[in-house]
């Protein structure tokens, strides 16, 4: 189904929103920004049995500037952990890094930004921080693809020994199984992938891309994944249209009837990093990190997760 796009007038000075239909072929979901100023249109799944994560906060409404194909919640409900600033869409206008059209999604986590899913997860007594978005659940025997682009800001700093994750795969029953099947992590600086469901050593924590690749760049990255606890499952990673890496096999854990893809910023094992640089360098607060995103589209084909790309993924 083609887009359409429809004009609305908001204001007397005209603000402008676009509607769409989604990857999956259903019609996009109209509400209004959290500024009240434009209609934003989301992208939910098609399928009858799709759930979205277990958490009460409300949908975050991402323009189509960003975002396409699903519907994204903040991962933690405790309201009075997740920062304004923790997630904010913003414009290349005031200065921010843009992948594609004007506007990119920029995440920040300072020290102590650690939240809960009352009353049953709590990240600061786990030893962990977050802001991070989570999309709908995809299920046995569905084939679909992933596209985002990431970009670090010059100042970024790596917290290694500590665990960062810039992106994950995650299982609805992690409490039984591993959390995730596969993760995207700067655990030790550059872009690296984990799947958790491969004995290999040599896939098990691979890097794709070096720490200087991803500071001031952006990278592209195009996931084709089938999601099966059977040996025809498969997942296929192209990062700036490199083929690196290809796993054919279980892409979900033996209990988890779900997976679903979740992005932002994410560091576990936050006292490595904070008992090393309290030793070594007297410094007892982990820094402040920012990274954007854009082009996270969702879909049930390459053409439509890469289509606003500019040609480096072809």
């Amino acid at each position: 189904m083609k887009n359409i796009l429809f004009i609305f007038v908001l204001s007397l000075y005209s603000i402008q929103g676009y509607a769409s239909s989604c990857p999956d072929g259903s019609e996009s979901v109209k509400s209004i920004s959290d500024d009240g100023t434009y209609f934003v249109y989301s992208c939910s799944r098609l399928s009858e049995q799709a759930n979205t994560p277990a958490t009460d906060f409300p949908n975050i409404s991402l323009p189509l500037d960003v975002a396409s194909g699903n519907i994204y919640k903040k991962s933690l409900n405790d309201p009075k952990t997740f920062k304004d600033y923790g997630v904010q869409v913003v414009d290349k206008k005031d200065g921010h890094p843009v992948r594609a059209g004007s506007k990119s999604i920029r995440f920040e986590l300072r020290d102590g930004d650690c939240g809960a899913t009352l009353p049953h997860w709590s990240d600061c007594d786990t030893d962990r921080e977050r802001h991070e978005l989570s999309g709908s659940y995809m299920s046995d025997g569905e084939e679909w693809w992933h596209a985002w682009s990431i970009f670090l800001p010059k100042d970024f700093k790596n917290i290694s020994p500590s665990i960062l994750d810039l992106g994950q795969f995650h299982g609805d029953n992690s409490w039984v199984d591993p959390c995730c099947s596969f993760m995207f992590k700067n655990q030790r600086g550059g872009y690296h992938i984990q799947n958790l469901l491969d004995d290999s050593e040599f896939s098990e924590f691979k890097k794709v891309l070096t720490q200087e690749e991803m500071i001031e760049k952006w990278n592209d990255i195009l996931v084709n994944v089938k999601w099966s606890k059977n040996n025809n499952g498969f997942i296929n990673l192209w990062v700036n249209d490199r083929l690196v890496y290809e796993y054919q096999g279980p892409t979900l854990t033996k209990n988890s009837k779900f997976v679903y893809f979740k992005f932002g910023i994410y560091r576990s094992r936050i006292s490595l990093f904070l008992n090393q640089s309290k030793r070594l360098y007297n410094i007892s607060k982990l820094p402040t990190q920012v990274v954007y995103y854009d082009e996270v589209r969702v879909g049930k084909s390459k053409e439509q997760v890469v289509g606003n790309l500019p040609l480096r993924i072809k």
